[in-house]
Order: structure tokens, then sequence, then C-alpha cells
């Protein structure tokens, strides 16, 4: 019997188009296991008005279904903004921005080990991009937490992270991969704590 482990789905866009009508873009990730292998895949697909413009398949890090564009416009989407600085003294300052529409709606900033907030971030998918518009991170944040699958991509599109968070922690199989879609490192997570961990070199060798 195949299991479901579970599928979100969430209204991230509403995009205004070249007739100004109006267009609803919704993006859908799920995190699937195969009823043989029990090996998981990753899903993500994109809507426009109901109507599947995009999908992905990922397994083992490789891309095992590709069709459609990915919009890299989501305008009503929350971004992230990762900062990294330093302040007039030196010290080193972690930023995190969040914003729909342009306009900040919480921020997150680490100082001096201190952490200073503001806003609220809001449930729902989260996008992280490059400077030239493809997705670097997307994940679920519900309760204040990362909850559920989430996917990390290289500049060049190629998946980088598959892992599945439960209240903010990694659960079950996490992957990273190379550039080149090979294995970097494998870990598994039970209760909060990592159980399994092993590296290779990019050429797929095991490190010892």
């Amino acid at each position: 019997m195949k299991r479901i482990l579970v599928i979100f789905f969430f209204v991230v866009a509403n995009i205004i188009g070249c007739s100004n009508q109006s267009q609803g873009f919704k993006i859908h990730i799920a995190q699937t296991e195969d009823v043989v292998s029990k090996v998981p895949s990753y899903e993500l697909v994109v809507y426009n008005n109901d109507k599947i413009i995009a999908k992905r398949v990922f397994q083992n890090g490789k891309t095992i279904l590709a069709q459609g564009e990915i919009p890299k416009d989501f305008i009503n989407a929350t971004t992230l903004k990762v900062i990294k600085d330093r302040d007039t003294k030196g010290n080193h300052i972690v930023g995190e921005i969040y914003l729909q529409n342009g306009r900040i709606i919480a921020e997150r900033h680490l100082k001096n080990n201190q952490v200073k907030s503001r806003g609220k971030i809001p449930d729902g998918i989260i996008i992280d991009k490059y400077d030239n518009g493809s997705i670097r991170n997307i994940y679920v944040h519900q309760n204040g937490l990362k909850n559920g699958p989430a996917l990390g991509f290289h500049e060049n599109g190629q998946l980088k992270v598959e892992v599945y968070y439960i209240d903010g922690f990694p659960s079950g199989i996490c992957k990273i991969y190379f550039e080149n879609g090979n294995l970097m490192s494998e870990s598994e997570f039970v209760n909060k704590k990592e159980t399994f961990h092993k590296e290779y070199y990019e050429n797929g060798k095991l490190r010892n």
C-alpha cells in the first residue's frame, strides 16, 4: 500500500496577467514513498487557475520528471532574504527578512548571540531565491517552525537538499547532493537526534 506521508497545499500567489485578469498561482509540495523500494520522492507542482503548468519529481537527487517552466515571480509569495554583514564595530550580523509584494512583513536578526524579531512569519510556503530569480530553498512554515517537506537547489536548478521537518527539526532521511547530482551526504534523524551519517566524494566514492 502506497503511503502518502504528507501533502501540503497553499495558495502562494495571485499574479495579474497582461490582460489584467487575475491568475491564481498555487504551489503544491509533497513527499511520498514508493510502494516497492520504500524510497521517498518529492514533488513540486505549480498550478495556474487549478491547471498544472509545471511539475518536478525528485528521487535520490535525480529529476525523474520535469514538465513545464516554474515561474520566477510569485508576487504574493512569502520570500526570504538572508543578510550577512558587520556593524560599524565589526560585529557579525545575520538576518532574515520576509517579504510579500516587496514589503517587509517580518524580520529576524542575530547580533552578539541575541535574536531580535519583528513581525510574524505567516504559515505557508516560504521561498528563498538566488539573485537570478531561481529557487534556492522552498519549505513549509507552520506554527512558527518548519513543518513538512523541504527542497534546496543549486543555482543551476540541480537538486541540492531533500529533507523533511517536524517542529523545526529534520526527521527521517536527509540527503545533500553535489552540483553534478552525486550524493554528498546522507543522514537519518530520529526524535531530533542524528542516528546515521555518511559522506561521499564528488566522484561518488564513500569518505572514510
